[in-house]
């Protein structure tokens, strides 16, 4: 507990500082942390790239919706999202991001993008979130939960930036 309490601590202090600083993810609890320390940190944008957002562990918690919210509330954010796996169905987080002023703003927008992904160069699915052009968590192991992230990396935070806008336009609007 210790250790994890110790992995908090570090994550939401290179988010603070936008440290330029590469370190590991791996499972709900260490992604719960990270996700969350991004979103009470951002403070212009996110961008998320995620296959449902349905899971109970990570976008079900306390924390993760607290954080999510406190960022949207925030005057002149924006997020947008692009889910893979959406067939209509009723889902707490998207039923939770309708009830703000951000979403009725159109400073939230949900995409669907009806089972596409996207793929690093081996072809494996990835998911990711990019922050304010530094932070990013790129999920390579969807499954594991398995993750590189950064919270000053502005190179490799850009390029996600740029592959989500290059998609971004041409989906259709998931709710």
């Amino acid at each position: 507990m210790a250790e994890l309490e110790d992995y908090r601590k570090a994550v939401e202090e290179y988010a603070q500082n936008r440290t330029d600083h590469v370190f590991q993810n791996q499972g709900d609890e260490h992604a719960l942390i990270v996700l969350s320390t991004m979103f009470k940190n951002a403070n212009s944008y996110i961008r998320m790239a995620a296959g449902s957002l349905s899971n109970k562990e990570v976008v079900g918690a306390k924390e993760y919706t607290d954080n999510l919210l406190g960022f949207v509330n925030k005057p002149n954010t924006k997020l947008d999202i692009i889910v893979t796996k959406y067939n209509g169905e009723d889902l707490p987080l998207f039923n939770l991001l309708k009830c703000t002023c951000a979403y009725k703003d159109g400073r939230v927008r949900i995409k669907n993008a009806e089972g596409k992904s996207f793929h690093d160069k081996e072809h494996n699915i990835v998911h990711f979130c990019a922050a304010d052009s530094c932070m990013y968590r790129y999920e390579v192991d969807t499954e594991r939960r398995s993750a590189t992230c950064n919270m000053g990396g502005k190179e490799f935070a850009c390029v996600l930036d740029q592959a989500f806008d290059n998609v971004f336009p041409t989906l259709t609007m998931a709710i």
